[in-house]
Protein backbone atom coordinates (compact mmCIF):
# COMPACT_ATOMS: atom_id res chain seq x y z
CA UNK A 1 0.00 0.00 0.00
CA UNK A 2 1.04 3.82 -0.47
CA UNK A 3 2.71 6.04 2.50
CA UNK A 4 -0.27 7.79 3.51
CA UNK A 5 2.18 10.72 4.37
CA UNK A 6 4.25 11.04 2.03
CA UNK A 7 6.44 14.15 2.10
CA UNK A 8 5.29 17.13 0.69
CA UNK A 9 7.85 19.04 -1.78
CA UNK A 10 6.63 22.47 -0.24
CA UNK A 11 4.61 25.58 -1.62
CA UNK A 12 5.61 26.23 -5.38
CA UNK A 13 8.34 23.27 -5.50
CA UNK A 14 8.90 20.76 -7.93
CA UNK A 15 10.56 17.29 -7.91
CA UNK A 16 12.19 14.96 -10.58
CA UNK A 17 14.47 12.23 -10.11
CA UNK A 18 14.70 13.07 -6.87
CA UNK A 19 16.24 16.22 -7.36
CA UNK A 20 13.81 19.23 -5.61
CA UNK A 21 13.84 23.08 -7.50
CA UNK A 22 11.90 25.56 -7.29
CA UNK A 23 11.23 27.63 -4.39
CA UNK A 24 13.38 27.17 -0.91
CA UNK A 25 15.69 25.67 -3.31
CA UNK A 26 19.13 26.69 -4.76
CA UNK A 27 17.33 26.13 -7.77
CA UNK A 28 14.29 28.49 -7.96
CA UNK A 29 12.12 28.47 -10.96
CA UNK A 30 11.00 31.82 -12.40
CA UNK A 31 8.91 30.25 -14.75
CA UNK A 32 6.99 27.18 -15.13
CA UNK A 33 5.05 27.22 -19.02
CA UNK A 34 2.36 24.70 -19.63
CA UNK A 35 1.93 24.69 -23.17
CA UNK A 36 -1.07 24.17 -24.76
CA UNK A 37 -2.22 20.58 -26.17
CA UNK A 38 -2.30 19.70 -29.69
CA UNK A 39 -5.66 17.89 -31.36
CA UNK A 40 -4.65 15.57 -33.74
CA UNK A 41 -7.78 15.78 -36.09
CA UNK A 42 -9.37 13.17 -38.23
CA UNK A 43 -11.21 15.64 -40.44
CA UNK A 44 -11.78 15.01 -43.91
CA UNK A 45 -13.59 17.14 -46.77
CA UNK A 46 -16.54 15.54 -47.89
CA UNK A 47 -16.70 14.85 -51.60
CA UNK A 48 -18.02 17.85 -53.67
CA UNK A 49 -18.98 19.69 -50.61
CA UNK A 50 -18.03 22.62 -48.84
CA UNK A 51 -18.26 20.59 -45.73
CA UNK A 52 -16.04 19.01 -43.40
CA UNK A 53 -16.61 15.81 -41.29
CA UNK A 54 -15.23 15.15 -38.35
CA UNK A 55 -14.15 11.78 -37.26
CA UNK A 56 -12.60 10.67 -33.59
CA UNK A 57 -9.84 13.31 -32.32
CA UNK A 58 -7.52 12.61 -30.06
CA UNK A 59 -5.07 15.12 -27.51
CA UNK A 60 -1.44 15.36 -28.23
CA UNK A 61 0.09 16.37 -24.93
CA UNK A 62 2.58 19.16 -24.92
CA UNK A 63 5.45 20.16 -22.49
CA UNK A 64 6.12 21.74 -19.52
CA UNK A 65 8.88 24.54 -19.60
CA UNK A 66 10.69 25.46 -16.93
CA UNK A 67 12.85 28.27 -16.81
CA UNK A 68 15.32 28.28 -13.54
CA UNK A 69 18.16 29.40 -12.30
CA UNK A 70 20.81 27.36 -10.51
CA UNK A 71 22.93 28.80 -7.91
CA UNK A 72 26.70 29.29 -8.09
CA UNK A 73 29.23 29.52 -5.09
CA UNK A 74 32.58 30.82 -5.19
CA UNK A 75 34.53 32.21 -2.81
CA UNK A 76 35.04 35.61 -3.08
CA UNK A 77 38.54 37.23 -3.57
CA UNK A 78 38.67 39.86 -1.09
CA UNK A 79 37.78 37.61 1.84
CA UNK A 80 40.05 37.08 3.85
CA UNK A 81 42.15 34.19 4.20
CA UNK A 82 41.14 33.07 7.98
CA UNK A 83 37.76 32.50 5.97
CA UNK A 84 38.41 30.63 2.82
CA UNK A 85 35.71 27.83 2.63
CA UNK A 86 36.11 24.49 2.10
CA UNK A 87 36.82 23.11 -1.53
CA UNK A 88 34.24 20.31 -0.88
CA UNK A 89 31.60 22.65 0.44
CA UNK A 90 32.38 24.68 -2.91
CA UNK A 91 32.18 21.82 -4.97
CA UNK A 92 28.82 20.82 -3.61
CA UNK A 93 27.19 23.93 -4.61
CA UNK A 94 28.53 23.95 -8.30
CA UNK A 95 27.40 20.74 -8.87
CA UNK A 96 24.07 21.14 -8.24
CA UNK A 97 24.18 21.82 -12.65
CA UNK A 98 25.38 18.50 -13.25
CA UNK A 99 23.10 16.69 -10.29
CA UNK A 100 19.99 18.51 -12.47
CA UNK A 101 21.26 17.51 -15.85
CA UNK A 102 21.80 13.95 -14.86
CA UNK A 103 17.75 14.02 -13.39
CA UNK A 104 16.81 15.52 -16.75
CA UNK A 105 19.12 12.55 -18.88
CA UNK A 106 16.92 10.33 -16.62
CA UNK A 107 19.46 7.20 -18.91
CA UNK A 108 17.42 4.61 -16.94
CA UNK A 109 13.92 5.71 -17.96
CA UNK A 110 14.51 6.76 -21.50
CA UNK A 111 16.26 3.40 -22.17
CA UNK A 112 13.42 1.10 -21.03
CA UNK A 113 10.48 0.96 -23.49
CA UNK A 114 7.21 2.81 -22.42
CA UNK A 115 8.77 3.83 -18.78
CA UNK A 116 8.10 7.02 -16.98
CA UNK A 117 9.22 9.14 -14.41
CA UNK A 118 6.59 11.55 -12.24
CA UNK A 119 6.93 15.34 -11.77
CA UNK A 120 5.89 15.89 -8.36
CA UNK A 121 4.87 19.49 -7.29
CA UNK A 122 2.78 21.23 -4.86
CA UNK A 123 -0.51 23.03 -5.73
CA UNK A 124 -2.05 26.17 -4.19
CA UNK A 125 -3.82 24.13 -1.91
CA UNK A 126 -1.45 22.82 -0.31
CA UNK A 127 -2.09 18.82 -2.28
CA UNK A 128 1.03 17.10 -3.84
CA UNK A 129 0.44 15.91 -7.07
CA UNK A 130 2.32 14.56 -9.75
CA UNK A 131 2.24 14.51 -14.30
CA UNK A 132 3.59 11.69 -15.57
CA UNK A 133 6.14 11.88 -18.84
CA UNK A 134 10.19 11.81 -19.90
CA UNK A 135 12.33 14.97 -19.26
CA UNK A 136 12.87 16.85 -22.93
CA UNK A 137 15.30 18.98 -23.49
CA UNK A 138 17.77 21.03 -20.92
CA UNK A 139 19.47 23.84 -22.21
CA UNK A 140 21.94 25.96 -19.16
CA UNK A 141 24.27 29.04 -19.68
CA UNK A 142 27.97 29.13 -19.42
CA UNK A 143 29.48 28.71 -15.85
CA UNK A 144 31.09 30.94 -14.99
CA UNK A 145 32.50 32.64 -11.55
CA UNK A 146 29.16 34.15 -11.18
CA UNK A 147 25.74 33.62 -8.88
CA UNK A 148 23.85 31.62 -10.96
CA UNK A 149 23.65 29.50 -14.14
CA UNK A 150 20.51 30.13 -16.14
CA UNK A 151 18.95 26.90 -16.66
CA UNK A 152 15.87 26.20 -19.42
CA UNK A 153 14.65 22.53 -19.43
CA UNK A 154 11.21 20.96 -20.70
CA UNK A 155 9.50 18.00 -19.31
CA UNK A 156 6.93 15.85 -21.94
CA UNK A 157 3.90 14.68 -20.96
CA UNK A 158 2.56 11.71 -21.41
CA UNK A 159 -1.52 13.04 -20.88
CA UNK A 160 -3.03 16.14 -20.27
CA UNK A 161 -4.07 16.09 -16.75
CA UNK A 162 -2.43 15.46 -12.98
CA UNK A 163 -2.67 13.12 -10.49
CA UNK A 164 -2.71 13.12 -6.80
CA UNK A 165 0.63 12.17 -4.92
CA UNK A 166 -1.39 9.70 -2.55
CA UNK A 167 -3.22 6.26 -3.48
CA UNK A 168 -6.67 5.46 -1.97
CA UNK A 169 -7.57 2.04 -1.48
CA UNK A 170 -10.07 0.21 -0.67
CA UNK A 171 -10.86 -3.64 -0.06
CA UNK A 172 -13.46 -5.27 -2.12
CA UNK A 173 -15.05 -8.94 -0.35
CA UNK A 174 -16.13 -11.52 -2.01
CA UNK A 175 -19.64 -11.38 -3.26
CA UNK A 176 -20.48 -8.96 -0.54
CA UNK A 177 -22.67 -6.01 -1.51
CA UNK A 178 -20.93 -3.50 -3.12
CA UNK A 179 -18.90 -0.83 -2.01
CA UNK A 180 -19.88 2.83 -2.85
CA UNK A 181 -17.53 5.27 -3.57
CA UNK A 182 -17.46 8.79 -4.08
CA UNK A 183 -14.46 10.89 -5.67
CA UNK A 184 -14.50 14.32 -4.55
CA UNK A 185 -10.83 15.29 -5.23
CA UNK A 186 -10.07 15.95 -8.97
CA UNK A 187 -12.27 16.81 -11.92
CA UNK A 188 -11.16 14.21 -14.22
CA UNK A 189 -11.31 10.17 -14.56
CA UNK A 190 -8.77 8.57 -12.75
CA UNK A 191 -7.46 5.36 -14.06
CA UNK A 192 -7.33 2.79 -11.10
CA UNK A 193 -5.57 -0.86 -10.08
CA UNK A 194 -6.10 -3.71 -8.61
CA UNK A 195 -4.49 -6.39 -6.70
CA UNK A 196 -5.53 -9.91 -6.09
CA UNK A 197 -4.38 -12.00 -3.97
CA UNK A 198 -4.86 -15.87 -4.82
CA UNK A 199 -6.13 -18.61 -4.44
CA UNK A 200 -9.11 -17.25 -6.59
CA UNK A 201 -10.89 -18.52 -9.35
CA UNK A 202 -12.33 -16.65 -12.05
CA UNK A 203 -12.67 -13.17 -10.28
CA UNK A 204 -15.61 -10.76 -12.06
CA UNK A 205 -15.05 -6.96 -10.59
CA UNK A 206 -17.35 -4.08 -11.17
CA UNK A 207 -16.15 -0.84 -10.97
CA UNK A 208 -19.10 1.62 -12.38
CA UNK A 209 -19.60 0.67 -15.77
CA UNK A 210 -16.29 -1.10 -15.75
CA UNK A 211 -16.22 -4.75 -15.54
CA UNK A 212 -13.06 -6.66 -15.04
CA UNK A 213 -13.30 -10.15 -15.62
CA UNK A 214 -10.15 -12.54 -15.95
CA UNK A 215 -10.37 -16.05 -17.23
CA UNK A 216 -7.44 -17.26 -14.75
CA UNK A 217 -6.94 -19.55 -11.99
CA UNK A 218 -4.88 -17.58 -9.68
CA UNK A 219 -2.78 -20.28 -7.21
CA UNK A 220 -1.89 -19.83 -3.52
CA UNK A 221 1.26 -17.35 -2.92
CA UNK A 222 0.70 -15.42 -5.86
CA UNK A 223 -0.68 -11.52 -6.33
CA UNK A 224 -1.69 -10.15 -9.68
CA UNK A 225 -1.79 -6.90 -10.76
CA UNK A 226 -4.28 -5.51 -13.07
CA UNK A 227 -3.29 -1.38 -13.76
CA UNK A 228 -5.01 0.78 -16.17
CA UNK A 229 -2.44 3.46 -14.77
CA UNK A 230 -0.71 4.50 -18.06
CA UNK A 231 2.32 4.77 -16.72
CA UNK A 232 2.04 0.57 -15.75
CA UNK A 233 -0.66 -0.31 -17.82
CA UNK A 234 -0.46 -3.87 -17.51
CA UNK A 235 -1.28 -7.65 -16.09
CA UNK A 236 0.83 -9.48 -14.65
CA UNK A 237 1.43 -11.36 -11.43
CA UNK A 238 4.13 -11.91 -8.79
CA UNK A 239 5.49 -14.53 -11.03
CA UNK A 240 6.40 -12.55 -13.87
CA UNK A 241 3.50 -13.95 -15.98
CA UNK A 242 1.67 -12.01 -18.57
CA UNK A 243 -2.14 -12.49 -18.15
CA UNK A 244 -3.57 -9.61 -20.78
CA UNK A 245 -4.93 -12.38 -22.58
CA UNK A 246 -7.18 -13.54 -19.77
CA UNK A 247 -9.06 -10.36 -19.61
CA UNK A 248 -12.34 -11.02 -20.68
CA UNK A 249 -16.02 -10.01 -20.57
CA UNK A 250 -17.07 -6.32 -21.08
CA UNK A 251 -13.76 -4.56 -20.91
CA UNK A 252 -11.06 -5.69 -22.69
CA UNK A 253 -9.28 -2.73 -22.71
CA UNK A 254 -7.32 -1.28 -20.33
CA UNK A 255 -7.30 2.19 -21.44
CA UNK A 256 -11.41 2.13 -21.24
CA UNK A 257 -10.60 1.62 -17.27
CA UNK A 258 -11.08 4.26 -15.30
CA UNK A 259 -13.55 6.14 -12.13
CA UNK A 260 -15.03 9.09 -13.31
CA UNK A 261 -15.13 12.00 -10.49
CA UNK A 262 -18.05 13.34 -8.52
CA UNK A 263 -20.52 10.61 -8.86
CA UNK A 264 -21.36 7.41 -6.79
CA UNK A 265 -19.70 4.80 -8.38
CA UNK A 266 -20.35 1.18 -7.30
CA UNK A 267 -17.70 -1.26 -6.64
CA UNK A 268 -17.99 -5.12 -6.00
CA UNK A 269 -15.89 -8.70 -6.66
CA UNK A 270 -18.49 -11.32 -7.60
CA UNK A 271 -18.21 -14.96 -9.46
CA UNK A 272 -20.40 -16.03 -12.52
CA UNK A 273 -23.26 -17.07 -9.67
CA UNK A 274 -24.18 -13.26 -8.84
CA UNK A 275 -24.35 -9.56 -11.09
CA UNK A 276 -23.78 -6.51 -10.88
CA UNK A 277 -23.84 -3.96 -13.53
CA UNK A 278 -24.62 -0.02 -14.00
CA UNK A 279 -26.03 1.30 -17.20
CA UNK A 280 -27.92 4.97 -18.52
CA UNK A 281 -24.47 7.21 -16.96
CA UNK A 282 -25.16 10.78 -17.11
CA UNK A 283 -21.68 11.22 -19.41
CA UNK A 284 -23.52 9.19 -22.05
CA UNK A 285 -24.48 11.99 -24.19
CA UNK A 286 -23.25 13.23 -27.52
CA UNK A 287 -24.64 17.05 -28.35
CA UNK A 288 -27.21 18.02 -30.90
CA UNK A 289 -28.00 21.35 -30.90
CA UNK A 290 -31.09 20.87 -32.90
CA UNK A 291 -33.24 18.35 -31.75
CA UNK A 292 -33.29 15.71 -28.80
CA UNK A 293 -31.05 12.79 -29.25
CA UNK A 294 -32.43 9.32 -29.60
CA UNK A 295 -32.12 6.97 -26.98
CA UNK A 296 -29.38 4.90 -28.27
CA UNK A 297 -28.56 1.74 -25.94
CA UNK A 298 -30.11 -0.52 -28.58
CA UNK A 299 -27.50 -3.11 -27.71
CA UNK A 300 -28.86 -3.41 -24.35
CA UNK A 301 -32.08 -2.31 -24.32
CA UNK A 302 -35.86 -2.95 -25.60
CA UNK A 303 -38.36 -1.42 -26.35
CA UNK A 304 -41.77 -2.60 -25.45
CA UNK A 305 -43.75 0.72 -26.35
CA UNK A 306 -43.38 4.36 -27.17
CA UNK A 307 -40.39 6.00 -28.08
CA UNK A 308 -37.43 6.76 -25.30
CA UNK A 309 -35.46 9.38 -25.62
CA UNK A 310 -31.96 10.59 -24.06
CA UNK A 311 -32.15 14.33 -23.11
CA UNK A 312 -29.26 16.72 -21.23
CA UNK A 313 -29.96 19.42 -18.45
CA UNK A 314 -26.50 21.20 -17.06
CA UNK A 315 -27.48 19.86 -13.25
CA UNK A 316 -28.53 16.61 -14.13
CA UNK A 317 -26.15 15.48 -17.42
CA UNK A 318 -27.67 13.09 -19.78
CA UNK A 319 -30.77 11.11 -18.69
CA UNK A 320 -33.88 9.13 -20.12
CA UNK A 321 -36.99 10.29 -20.69
CA UNK A 322 -40.46 10.05 -22.87
CA UNK A 323 -41.92 13.24 -24.40
CA UNK A 324 -43.91 11.66 -26.71
CA UNK A 325 -45.97 9.51 -24.94
CA UNK A 326 -45.79 6.38 -22.65
CA UNK A 327 -42.54 4.21 -22.79
CA UNK A 328 -41.68 1.24 -21.32
CA UNK A 329 -38.19 -0.44 -22.06
CA UNK A 330 -36.55 -3.65 -20.43
CA UNK A 331 -32.80 -4.16 -20.41
CA UNK A 332 -31.80 -7.37 -22.77
CA UNK A 333 -28.56 -8.44 -22.09
CA UNK A 334 -28.04 -8.15 -18.36
CA UNK A 335 -30.34 -9.76 -16.34
CA UNK A 336 -30.14 -11.06 -11.77
CA UNK A 337 -29.32 -14.17 -11.02
CA UNK A 338 -30.97 -14.27 -7.77
CA UNK A 339 -34.41 -13.97 -6.35
CA UNK A 340 -33.16 -11.09 -4.24
CA UNK A 341 -32.46 -7.81 -6.51
CA UNK A 342 -31.63 -4.28 -5.77
CA UNK A 343 -32.23 -1.59 -8.50
CA UNK A 344 -31.31 2.14 -8.11
CA UNK A 345 -32.32 4.67 -10.24
CA UNK A 346 -31.17 9.04 -10.28
CA UNK A 347 -34.09 11.70 -10.16
CA UNK A 348 -32.56 13.53 -13.39
CA UNK A 349 -35.42 15.97 -14.86
CA UNK A 350 -38.45 17.93 -13.19
CA UNK A 351 -41.21 17.48 -15.27
CA UNK A 352 -44.60 16.59 -13.57
CA UNK A 353 -46.20 12.86 -13.82
CA UNK A 354 -45.25 9.65 -13.16
CA UNK A 355 -42.66 7.21 -13.79
CA UNK A 356 -42.03 3.80 -12.81
CA UNK A 357 -38.22 1.78 -11.72
CA UNK A 358 -39.06 -1.73 -12.85
CA UNK A 359 -37.04 -4.90 -11.55
CA UNK A 360 -38.61 -8.64 -10.37
CA UNK A 361 -39.99 -8.29 -14.32
CA UNK A 362 -40.56 -11.17 -16.94
CA UNK A 363 -38.84 -10.08 -19.94
CA UNK A 364 -42.19 -8.60 -21.61
CA UNK A 365 -43.33 -6.48 -18.17
CA UNK A 366 -46.18 -8.95 -18.05
CA UNK A 367 -45.81 -9.32 -14.26
CA UNK A 368 -43.03 -6.94 -12.54
CA UNK A 369 -42.60 -4.73 -9.04
CA UNK A 370 -41.87 -1.44 -9.01
CA UNK A 371 -40.98 1.98 -7.47
CA UNK A 372 -43.17 4.75 -8.91
CA UNK A 373 -41.77 8.13 -8.64
CA UNK A 374 -44.45 10.59 -8.86
CA UNK A 375 -44.12 14.71 -9.29
CA UNK A 376 -46.83 16.60 -8.45
CA UNK A 377 -45.46 20.26 -9.71
CA UNK A 378 -42.42 20.24 -12.41
CA UNK A 379 -41.60 24.48 -13.39
CA UNK A 380 -42.49 25.46 -9.86
CA UNK A 381 -39.84 23.48 -8.78
CA UNK A 382 -36.89 25.55 -11.07
CA UNK A 383 -38.81 28.21 -8.98
CA UNK A 384 -38.06 27.19 -5.64
CA UNK A 385 -41.01 26.81 -4.54
CA UNK A 386 -41.81 22.99 -2.33
CA UNK A 387 -43.89 20.30 -3.62
CA UNK A 388 -45.34 18.89 -0.28
CA UNK A 389 -47.63 16.19 -2.65
CA UNK A 390 -44.78 14.19 -4.33
CA UNK A 391 -44.90 10.29 -3.51
CA UNK A 392 -42.89 7.15 -3.65
CA UNK A 393 -45.07 4.16 -4.17
CA UNK A 394 -44.02 0.53 -4.47
CA UNK A 395 -46.34 -0.53 -7.33
CA UNK A 396 -47.04 -4.01 -8.81
CA UNK A 397 -47.72 -4.40 -12.88
CA UNK A 398 -49.83 -6.74 -15.14
CA UNK A 399 -47.83 -4.78 -17.82
CA UNK A 400 -46.57 -1.13 -18.22
CA UNK A 401 -50.02 0.24 -18.86
CA UNK A 402 -51.36 -1.82 -16.01
CA UNK A 403 -50.43 -0.97 -12.36
CA UNK A 404 -51.31 -0.80 -8.81
CA UNK A 405 -50.09 0.62 -5.95
CA UNK A 406 -50.08 -1.70 -2.69
CA UNK A 407 -47.48 1.07 -0.34
CA UNK A 408 -47.59 4.83 -1.08
CA UNK A 409 -45.26 7.30 1.06
CA UNK A 410 -45.87 10.84 1.26
CA UNK A 411 -42.02 12.55 0.20
CA UNK A 412 -41.78 15.61 3.00
CA UNK A 413 -41.69 19.26 1.98
CA UNK A 414 -39.75 20.75 -0.19
CA UNK A 415 -40.59 17.19 -2.23
CA UNK A 416 -38.18 15.58 -4.72
CA UNK A 417 -35.72 16.54 -6.18
CA UNK A 418 -32.96 16.58 -9.13
CA UNK A 419 -29.86 14.45 -8.40
CA UNK A 420 -31.65 12.32 -5.35
CA UNK A 421 -31.71 8.77 -5.40
CA UNK A 422 -34.76 6.14 -5.06
CA UNK A 423 -34.39 2.12 -4.87
CA UNK A 424 -36.30 -0.92 -4.60
CA UNK A 425 -35.05 -4.21 -2.43
CA UNK A 426 -36.28 -7.26 -2.38
CA UNK A 427 -35.63 -10.40 0.55
CA UNK A 428 -36.73 -13.29 -0.82
CA UNK A 429 -36.14 -14.73 2.48
CA UNK A 430 -39.14 -12.83 3.94
CA UNK A 431 -40.90 -11.78 1.01
CA UNK A 432 -40.04 -7.88 2.07
CA UNK A 433 -39.60 -5.02 -0.32
CA UNK A 434 -37.89 -2.43 0.81
CA UNK A 435 -38.34 1.38 -0.87
CA UNK A 436 -35.14 3.93 -0.66
CA UNK A 437 -35.46 7.29 -0.79
CA UNK A 438 -31.25 9.28 -0.52
CA UNK A 439 -30.21 5.59 0.50
CA UNK A 440 -32.76 5.43 3.84
CA UNK A 441 -35.52 2.90 3.72
CA UNK A 442 -38.59 4.87 3.58
CA UNK A 443 -41.47 1.80 3.21
CA UNK A 444 -42.09 -1.76 3.78
CA UNK A 445 -44.47 -4.28 1.66
CA UNK A 446 -44.81 -7.57 2.69
CA UNK A 447 -45.31 -9.01 -0.46
CA UNK A 448 -44.22 -12.78 -1.01
CA UNK A 449 -45.31 -14.61 -4.08
CA UNK A 450 -46.60 -11.48 -5.72
CA UNK A 451 -44.17 -12.11 -8.71
CA UNK A 452 -42.37 -15.00 -9.87
CA UNK A 453 -38.40 -15.53 -8.14
CA UNK A 454 -37.77 -16.72 -11.76
CA UNK A 455 -38.70 -12.86 -13.00
CA UNK A 456 -34.98 -11.48 -13.85
CA UNK A 457 -35.26 -8.73 -15.88
CA UNK A 458 -35.58 -4.76 -14.75
CA UNK A 459 -36.50 -1.67 -16.75
CA UNK A 460 -38.19 1.71 -16.81
CA UNK A 461 -41.65 2.78 -17.60
CA UNK A 462 -42.08 6.28 -18.39
CA UNK A 463 -44.65 9.33 -18.83
CA UNK A 464 -47.29 6.94 -17.51
CA UNK A 465 -49.34 9.58 -17.85
CA UNK A 466 -49.12 9.63 -21.46
CA UNK A 467 -49.52 13.46 -21.47
CA UNK A 468 -46.86 15.56 -23.17
CA UNK A 469 -47.37 17.76 -20.22
CA UNK A 470 -46.87 15.57 -17.57
CA UNK A 471 -44.18 13.46 -18.50
CA UNK A 472 -42.72 12.53 -15.30
CA UNK A 473 -38.81 12.87 -13.88
CA UNK A 474 -36.43 11.93 -16.24
CA UNK A 475 -33.78 9.53 -15.18
CA UNK A 476 -30.01 8.27 -14.92
CA UNK A 477 -27.54 6.29 -13.57
CA UNK A 478 -28.85 3.22 -13.16
CA UNK A 479 -27.16 0.61 -10.16
CA UNK A 480 -28.19 -2.99 -10.10
CA UNK A 481 -27.09 -5.95 -8.37
CA UNK A 482 -28.05 -9.42 -6.67
CA UNK A 483 -28.36 -8.47 -3.29
CA UNK A 484 -26.31 -11.10 -0.85
CA UNK A 485 -28.29 -11.18 2.78
CA UNK A 486 -24.39 -13.19 4.33
CA UNK A 487 -21.97 -10.79 3.26
CA UNK A 488 -18.96 -12.61 4.01
CA UNK A 489 -16.58 -11.24 7.02
CA UNK A 490 -13.12 -10.31 6.58
CA UNK A 491 -10.24 -12.48 7.71
CA UNK A 492 -9.73 -13.00 11.27
CA UNK A 493 -5.90 -12.27 10.43
CA UNK A 494 -5.45 -9.11 8.76
CA UNK A 495 -1.90 -10.16 7.36
CA UNK A 496 -3.80 -12.70 6.29
CA UNK A 497 -3.86 -11.62 2.44
CA UNK A 498 -5.31 -14.71 0.60
CA UNK A 499 -8.69 -14.49 -1.10
CA UNK A 500 -8.46 -10.89 -0.79
CA UNK A 501 -9.11 -8.05 -3.82
CA UNK A 502 -7.92 -4.42 -3.32
CA UNK A 503 -8.76 -1.61 -5.27
CA UNK A 504 -6.39 1.34 -6.01
CA UNK A 505 -6.33 4.62 -7.74
CA UNK A 506 -5.09 8.37 -7.81
CA UNK A 507 -7.38 11.04 -8.12
CA UNK A 508 -6.70 13.29 -11.38
CA UNK A 509 -7.22 16.79 -12.15
CA UNK A 510 -8.11 18.00 -16.04
CA UNK A 511 -5.49 20.88 -15.01
CA UNK A 512 -2.12 21.44 -13.04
Amino acid sequence: MSNPNPPDNGKVQYMLNGIRFGANTNMPVSKAEIQPWNVNNQDFQIIRTDEVRFGLDNLVPAPIVFTMAVLNNWQLESIPGEGVVPDSFLYQARSLLGQLANAWKSTDVRRTWGAMVCLSFVDPDGTTRRVYGRPGKFQHGTVEQKEWVDVQAEFRRADTNAYDDRETVVELLSNDNPVVIFRDRGDAPAWFRLLIYGPITHPIITIGNVQVELAIDIPSNTVLECSSYPWMRRIVDSNNINWRAALIGDSQYLDQCQIPAGQDVICRWTDENVNTWTELPSGAFFQNPDFLDMFAMTSNWHTLAGTPIWGFSPLSGGYLHAPFGITAITDINNAFTTPDQYVQATIACIYEGRSTIVFKSAIDMSSFVGAQIVKTRGLSEILGDPTPNDKLRIVVGAGYNSVSTVFEYAVPSPGLFEGQNVAILYNSITGYYELFWEGNVCGVWNGPGVVSDANMTQGFVLNEDNDVLKLGVGLNNLVAYDYNWNPPTPPADPNDMSQRVFLYWRDAWSIE
